[in-house]
């Protein structure tokens, strides 16, 4: 949350041109455009000269500032998402209480419900900062405040995570009964042969 907050307040150093900054569409299509008019003398939508005067005030307004501000905000805007998605798949990897054995399957029941309801939540939350973020990259130069606080910074799955190691525990030691239950066998049939 902090790393979003202090992208959405920072603004590019740059010497802005007005209209553009005040009209971030018109200031996405003049981006576009600055590479299609790398080597003309003249615009290829009006046809009009691009005079060297218009041509420094745009490359200042489009310094490297603005660059690594844009850079920034993209990074943080697939960080978010990637976290979104990842939870969503860490949630559909838990596995289903039919699984479990019948003594843990209420308790595990219910933790999955918390961690699904929290990763909701999270997801709601970061959903909230993605649209800050696509927000302020449409308005790179005003400096602006999450409008609304995220409920949720964090999905701790750990309760989950326990009841699942218990059930693996018990595995194991089923397991482990098993194999002493067959040598035991084993043993009692050789002494029946004898």
């Amino acid at each position: 949350i902090n790393r979003t907050k202090n992208s959405l307040r920072e603004t590019p150093a740059s010497k802005a041109i007005a209209e553009l900054a005040d009209n971030p569409r018109w200031q996405s299509w003049v981006e576009t455009g600055l590479e299609l008019h790398d080597h003309l003398d003249g615009c290829i939508f009006c046809g009009g000269p691009i005079t060297a005067e218009r041509r420094s005030d745009l490359v200042a307004h489009f310094d490297e500032s603005m660059r690594k501000l844009q850079e920034e905000l993209g990074q943080l805007e697939q960080a978010l998402k990637s976290v979104n998605r990842r939870s969503s798949e860490m949630i559909q990897e838990f596995p289903k209480s039919a699984e479990m054995f019948k003594s843990l399957r209420s308790d595990y029941t219910a933790k999955l419900g918390a961690a699904k309801k929290l990763q909701q939540e999270l997801s709601a939350s970061i959903d909230l900062l993605v649209s800050e973020v696509e927000s302020k990259q449409r308005a790179m130069f005003s400096s602006s405040e999450l409008k609304k606080e995220p409920k949720v910074e964090v999905a701790d799955f750990t309760d989950v995570g326990k009841v699942i190691d218990k059930h693996n525990e018990m595995s194991k030691n089923l397991d482990d009964e098993r194999r002493k239950a067959a040598k035991k066998v084993e043993v009692d049939r050789v002494h029946e042969i004898r």
